[in-house]
């Protein structure tokens, strides 16, 4: 489903960038822009829905900011120094009523319901904004072996190749602050019923900076934004390391969140925008690579969430972090070369009479430099 959601957003993308006569990778991350707006603004109310449930039981005494759930020896060990097994004693982490589990499951059910009610009564097919172009997967019929086998054959790009650890980290730190950072952090400081609340920070401002960044790349360029992200990300995993979390510093956890929700707008957007953007004609293998490696990075993050401890997930993600960077660098420097020789290639073009060398022809098969990944799609917009 994630990638028939990034190929529907690639594609009207390419349409709204040649009718309007638009850079495609900036019209592709501010559509991505939008939809993580809407998609970060579900952390708002679902986090709110989850808060209010579970304030009104047991773990929220009534709503209030009771500080009686801890003691300054338990409190030494949340953050970096959390532990999974070594949690059985603190207050804060017992697990809520079922009645409040079973409230909170049936509100999220209805919701997808009606999700899935409005998408198929509403959203257009694809086929009219141009589906079935020339040279592309989707102009052939074909069957999910084909489908499968073709993203497959994607990991022979080197570009993709090159994407897959910071593929692998987005899926790690969403699984960091998903589980590890409401478990070791807040419900072990705050409680359990505070969670959603410092969540919904997370929420907002990721959507919010959602649709920043994906208008910013227009004017700075994706490689800035990506390298802020990094900046970002590396300081929040710094200081979570030495950090011991109070409930009497309430605001950090928020901040905390806060910057989170920045540098996860970042991956979200530019990340999904450049797998569109480098692989535009074989989007449907390029995104079910991108949610099969940022899939792999939730497994490997929740195999280990009960083995090691806090400080030692954030080494690792660091690693990861620091390795994809070094990834995207070469990906950028390859694009640059790429860009050169096109347009050293234009210039021979434009003089008179000038000689340029046939290159063999290469069959489409052997092909892994995503030259044909960069050509402009013969696109037929049949309805608008």
């Amino acid at each position: 489903m994630w990638a028939s959601k990034a190929t529907y957003l690639t594609q009207l993308g390419q349409v709204y960038a040649k009718i309007t006569e638009q850079s495609v990778e900036a019209i592709i991350v501010r559509f991505f822009g939008f939809f993580f707006l809407a998609w970060q603004s579900a952390e708002l109310w679902g986090n709110l829905v989850s808060s209010l449930v579970l304030s009104s039981g047991a773990h929220g005494s009534g709503g209030g900011d009771s500080h009686s759930n801890f003691s300054e020896a338990e409190l030494d060990f949340c953050g970096a120094n959390f532990c999974v097994a070594e949690t059985h004693d603190n207050s804060n982490l017992q697990r809520p009523p079922d009645s409040e589990i079973f409230l909170i499951s049936i509100i999220y059910l209805s919701c997808i319901a009606a999700a899935v009610t409005i998408i198929a009564l509403f959203m257009d097919p694809l086929s009219r904004y141009g589906e079935r172009r020339r040279g592309s997967i989707s102009a052939q019929q074909t069957s999910g072996v084909q489908l499968l086998a073709a993203t497959f054959r994607q990991l022979r790009k080197p570009n993709q190749q090159l994407l897959i650890p910071l593929t692998v980290f987005i899926g790690m730190e969403q699984a960091l602050i998903g589980a590890d950072f409401t478990q070791a952090f807040v419900s072990c400081a705050l409680g359990i019923h505070q969670i959603g609340y410092v969540m919904i920070v997370f929420g907002v401002v990721n959507a919010i900076c959602s649709i920043i960044f994906g208008t910013l790349m227009k004017y700075t360029g994706r490689f800035v934004i990506i390298i802020f992200g990094t900046v970002v990300h590396m300081g929040i995993f710094s200081y979570l390391l030495f950090w011991r979390p109070h409930p009497d510093q309430k605001f950090v956890f928020f901040l905390i969140s806060g910057m989170w929700g920045i540098s996860d707008a970042v991956w979200q957007t530019q990340i999904n925008g450049l797998y569109g953007a480098l692989f535009r004609r074989n989007k449907e293998a390029a995104f079910s690579n991108y949610r099969l490696w940022e899939s792999l990075g939730f497994v490997i993050a929740y195999a280990y969430s009960t083995l090691i401890c806090a400080r030692m997930k954030l080494y690792i993600v660091m690693i990861v972090l620091g390795l994809g960077t070094i990834c995207y660098i070469l990906v950028e420097i390859r694009q640059l070369r790429k860009e050169r020789k096109q347009k050293e290639l234009e210039k021979k073009l434009e003089q008179p009479n000038s000689q340029l060398p046939v290159e063999p022809k290469k069959k489409i098969e052997d092909e892994t430099d995503d030259e044909k990944d960069e050509l402009e799609e013969d696109i037929v917009v049949t309805h608008l």
